[in-house]
């Protein structure tokens, strides 16, 4: 059993998720508990199912760099790297409606 603070962590979406881990990793954290008020951890990275439709996930999420070398290989680890779109320049705060130049009819955002 590891020494140190047992430690609760509230939310399970993405930072809730992401905080737990690095705790549970840490020589600092005795247990770490992760709560959450839904039934499915995620937040908005969650998906919707649309039965026959199939499985379409939240939207698109923007994800800066952090400065931290470690954080920032710990993100960019989650999924695999053709599965990223980075984003440069002008187009870096792109989300919503349109995407790689083609309008999303059936986007969240309005």
């Amino acid at each position: 059993m590891r020494e140190g603070l047992d430690i609760a962590v509230v939310g399970g979406g993405i930072a809730g998720l992401l905080a737990a881990l690095l705790l549970a990793e840490s020589d600092r954290a005795g247990q770490v508990y992760l709560i959450e008020r839904e039934s499915d951890i995620g937040g908005l990275l969650r998906s919707f199912d649309y039965g026959e439709y199939g499985r379409f996930d939240y939207g698109m999420h923007n994800m800066y760099e952090t400065g931290v070398t470690e954080l920032d290989a710990l993100l960019l680890g989650l999924l695999p790297e053709n599965d990223w779109q980075l984003l440069k320049g002008g187009k870096r705060d792109l989300s919503g409606l349109v995407f790689n130049g083609r309008l999303q009819r059936n986007s969240l955002y309005m």
